[in-house]
């Protein structure tokens, strides 16, 4: 995991969560799990929604 991050991203690690499950719930081939946050991205969505 650490190798294919390394090699996607280069020197900038995101954080990241890996979890092991025998199925997921409902079928799901697959689950995304997503954080936004910072001044950047707050400073984005003012800017894209006038706010």
């Amino acid at each position: 995991m650490n190798q294919e991050c390394a090699r996607f991203f280069g020197g900038w690690q995101p954080a990241r969560t890996t979890v092991g499950v025998a199925s997921l719930p409902g079928g799901a081939l697959v689950e995304i799990e997503a954080t936004a946050g910072g001044d950047t991205v707050a400073e984005s969505a003012r800017k894209k929604y006038q706010l």
